[in-house]
């Protein structure tokens, strides 16, 4: 690795992984909720694993930006010890005025490179480097596996998301057009218009192919024209992307004494889109990487984030069902118009972009219509397996109400579909709405930036709509008031009424409306 000073100040080393692109085209930085602690300790937990709890665990974050993922996390679990470290001066002192607005002395950002971060503050339950370690020079993505490997605790976890081949060629190809496109221009704003302005027009001759390859290519551009201007320039316009094989990151990860324990994204666990022969070929292999690396082939991947431990720790890595006892569930899938309990054939749940998925047991049933009225806090599982056996024995299916470990099963393949969640902290009822309905300080400090962090450390973007409700929410008008405020006659206000009534109902059950207990 070179010293520290010649990499600095080398033109080929360190070309744009500029302060000035990162101050000028900002990276909008949202809450991740695969990378919350409760996540991965649940997933931890399921694997045999025993990680910290998140409650008074300490974190560490590399490549935090103003902390949009590590604040709410700080507001969160005040008794957790944050610390983020931020190479662009102008998001960390953004981040930081954020925790001084709120009072949140449990977190703190660094304006630090990390070439001379060292860990002073000492070792750290979970560390997360989400959106760094592709899009650094070598020697960085060195020193964040070497961080990793000094600072990580006993039984700690280190979140680490990168760019993966080989299917991120595809991505990779329409990289290589861009980066030509605009080769004789340095100017980061320019190189961004003019970037824009060729998949314009690349996207409109693409459209008349009927070539496979066209397709794919339509969909990635049309994606990066409606995706926030960051990403496009981030991920295609910056000198450094480097996508890596599976085995390449985990050979990376052993040399600092780490080793992969799961995805962080269940939903690749035991991945349902690759066929029977795939399955068969998977179970053929009996080296775990052997196995992860040839899923990757399976499924053309192009995106990982991948959870590492300690490479000495025994660890069982086979699902325990046991471990739900200790984990709380979430979910949104709302169940069909009339429920019924006292037979075992299937009903249709369905999730927020209309997809519906059968549920055959009875205690799923009644189960998962619980959390839909929970949502989305989470609720402990030995709790929700009470309540659930109730309403199925109401139902006079007294055989049925005892088949816990049918209901586990079931709860299980939701999870690993991505329907349901799991976490380790379960929630409190939903209180009473404030007559007059306010805003929860973390949630108006990233109104500005045009999303709210919710209950379960996800991002609700706001439009212009929204926008203009949210900025009225200083809990001094009563919804009657903010009816009139927003709607200049009674036409307008029978059209908003409803629209206003469903919105702040949805704000306040995601947390970010202060409540009545």
């Amino acid at each position: 690795m070179p010293a520290k000073a010649d990499y600095k100040n080398s033109p080929i080393l360190y070309p744009l992984v500029a302060m000035d692109s990162y101050d000028l085209i900002s990276y909008p930085a949202m809450p991740l909720p695969r990378s919350h602690p409760n996540h991965l300790a649940a997933l931890a937990r399921l694997l045999g694993f025993s990680p910290a709890a998140p409650q008074r665990c300490r974190i560490l974050e590399l490549g935090c930006a103003n902390g949009g993922n590590l604040i709410p996390m700080a507001a969160g679990l005040p008794e957790a010890t944050m610390v983020g470290i931020e190479r662009s001066r102008s998001q960390a002192e953004q981040g930081q005025r954020i925790l001084s607005s709120l009072g949140l002395a449990n977190c703190q950002i660094l304006h630090q490179d990390l070439l001379d971060y060292e860990g002073e503050a000492g070792s750290f339950d979970y560390i997360l480097a989400h959106g760094l370690y592709s899009w650094v020079p070598a020697p960085v993505r060195q020193r964040i596996m070497e961080l990793c490997g000094k600072l990580l605790a006993p039984n700690g976890l280190a979140l680490i998301s990168f760019n993966c081949l080989p299917g991120w060629h595809v991505k990779g190809m329409l990289r290589e057009m861009v980066l030509e496109h605009c080769r004789h221009i340095t100017d980061p704003m320019q190189r961004l218009s003019l970037a824009q302005d060729f998949l314009g027009d690349y996207l409109a001759a693409l459209e008349e192919s009927e070539a496979l390859l066209a397709r794919h290519l339509v969909v990635e551009i049309r994606r990066l024209l409606t995706n926030h201007p960051a990403y496009l320039y981030h991920e295609y316009l910056e000198e450094e992307n480097q996508p890596l094989l599976f085995r390449t990151f985990a050979q990376q990860a052993a040399q600092a004494g780490l080793a992969p324990l799961c995805d962080a994204d269940a939903a690749y666990w035991f991945p349902q889109s690759m066929g029977e022969k795939g399955q068969t070929w998977l179970e053929s292999l009996q080296h775990p990487l052997e196995q992860q690396q040839t899923l990757d082939f399976l499924l053309l991947r192009q995106f990982r984030e991948t959870v590492l431990c300690r490479r000495q720790m025994d660890i069982p890595r086979q699902l325990q069902l046991s471990a739900l006892e200790e984990l709380s569930i979430f979910a949104s899938l709302r169940p069909p118009a009339k429920l019924l309990l006292n037979n075992s054939n299937s009903q249709f749940f369905f999730n927020h972009s209309g997809g519906k998925t059968a549920i055959s047991h009875p205690l799923t049933r009644a189960a998962l219509t619980l959390l839909w009225e929970f949502t989305p806090r989470a609720m402990p599982w030995p709790h929700l397996c009470q309540q659930a056996s109730a309403l199925v024995q109401r139902a006079g299916n007294l055989r049925k109400a005892e088949e816990w470990d049918h209901m586990a099963g079931e709860m299980m393949s939701l999870f690993l579909q991505g329907e349901v969640g799991l976490t380790l902290q379960g929630d409190q009822p939903i209180p009473a709405m404030a007559p007059c309905p306010q805003a929860t300080p973390l949630a108006a400090a990233f109104a500005r930036e045009g999303w709210l962090p919710t209950l379960r450390h996800a991002p609700l973007t706001l439009d212009a709509n929204t926008t203009a409700l949210f900025t009225l929410l200083d809990g001094q008008r009563n919804q009657e008031e903010l009816v009139q405020a927003l709607a200049e006659n009674k036409d307008q206000q029978r059209k908003v009424r409803p629209w206003l009534e469903e919105q702040l109902t949805n704000w306040h059950r995601f947390g970010v409306l202060q409540g009545l207990f």
